[in-house]
């Protein structure tokens, strides 16, 4: 969205350049879009997750609190605590104990499943 920007606001402060055919103020746009097009393409790539990082990212500090804005919007109000069950290990298991401990509930799985799959 940065580099959108600084493209718009360069677009629109040239104009006055192509329209008075004033080269310099051309050449400044040329310039500009060289060093511009290709961060932005590179940045573009960057969002791409090739290697499946979000996903482990998710599901590993699911429960923790850096993640309470994301259980937030993805879990359903009174269900916050069911959402936020860890997982055992490297395994996805769910740890029901603390479901039960915490929680007093046994379906914490289905409602951690509903809202990570998002």
């Amino acid at each position: 969205a940065i580099v959108g920007f600084v493209v718009f606001v360069t677009m629109i402060s040239t104009l006055r350049a192509i329209r008075l055919v004033n080269l310099r103020g051309a050449l400044r746009l040329l310039w500009a879009l060289y060093w511009i097009i290709p961060l932005q393409i590179f940045l573009a790539f960057s969002f791409i997750d090739f290697h499946g990082i979000t996903d482990v990212w998710i599901q590993h500090l699911w429960s923790t609190r850096s993640m309470a804005g994301f259980r937030r919007f993805a879990c359903e109000s009174d269900r916050q605590c069911e959402c936020a069950v860890p997982l055992l290990g490297d395994k996805r298991e769910i740890d029901l104990d603390w479901c039960m401990d915490t929680c007093n509930s046994t379906s914490c799985g289905e409602y951690r499943k509903d809202a990570t799959s998002i």
